[in-house]
């Protein structure tokens, strides 16, 4: 049995995980309506090609001295010869004005938000632990389509305020440095195998969310694993005896 009477914090995956959002399908959405917002400056194709290289560099990155914003900014303005001047405020923009358009009320579920409120209530520290390879904008647009506007979260990760990326470790590392907590007082709450469940390595508990599950080229074993409607049981179990109700192994 799992001892969870020192349990403190909760992080959980954004997008596949709290809001039913498929990045798959998403992904070539947002790009298409970035490459038409930015097509002034460079060819659309020639504009997903270098953000996707940009947004590798800062994946690979293991600078600590560096934010995920800034070695993205200094790989793709290098990378692209375009002006940091002119590029930010379109780049600001779209994610004022275009960005909120790309998805709605519908990527919204019910018990994920229930899972939230209980956390919240129950004196959890709650982390949005989204891979941090976009900026603030797009995430709070993103919380705000999951209904969770509202929400006082310990901590979002972000491009902004994160020095490494899922998968990399070192990413969940500065989150407990971040909390000031030890992996024993965490659970990495999320639908990726190899980017979420990489927790593990460090000592995090792990619930594999299997909605919109992503497999990964790892087999990496849960602590637990169910689907978004078993998250609010799940959260209602820890800190008291038993094992998670509602499907949950």
């Amino acid at each position: 049995m799992i001892d969870n009477s020192k349990m403190k914090s909760l992080l959980f995956d954004l997008d596949g995980t709290l809001i039913e959002l498929d990045m798959s399908v998403f992904l070539p959405r947002y790009f298409k309506a970035l490459g038409e917002h930015l097509a002034d400056l460079m060819k659309p194709e020639a504009l997903i090609t270098a953000i996707l290289n940009s947004t590798e560099a800062m994946i690979n990155n293991l600078d600590p001295k560096m934010s995920n914003k800034d070695v993205f900014e200094q790989d793709f303005f290098k990378r692209t010869g375009l002006s940091p001047q002119i590029a930010f405020p379109l780049f600001d923009s779209f994610y004022e004005q275009v960005f909120p358009q790309l998805a709605g009320t519908e990527v919204r579920n019910l018990a994920a938000q229930r899972a939230i409120e209980l956390a919240l209530a129950r004196g959890f520290e709650v982390v949005i632990a989204t891979n941090p390879v976009f900026p603030q904008k797009a995430i709070f647009e993103r919380l705000r389509w999951g209904g969770f506007a509202n929400k006082k979260f310990n901590l979002i990760t972000s491009y902004e305020n994160m020095h490494f990326c899922k998968p990399k470790p070192q990413y969940y590392a500065e989150i407990l440095s971040k909390l000031g907590r030890t992996p024993a007082e965490c659970w990495m709450i999320g639908n990726d195998v190899e980017e979420d469940l990489v927790a593990a390595q460090l000592g995090i508990k792990t619930f594999l969310v299997q909605d919109y599950l992503i497999p990964g080229s790892k087999k990496i074993t849960p602590t637990k694993k169910g689907y978004m409607a078993d998250l609010p049981d799940f959260v209602n179990s820890l800190n008291r005896e038993g094992i998670p109700s509602g499907g949950v192994e």
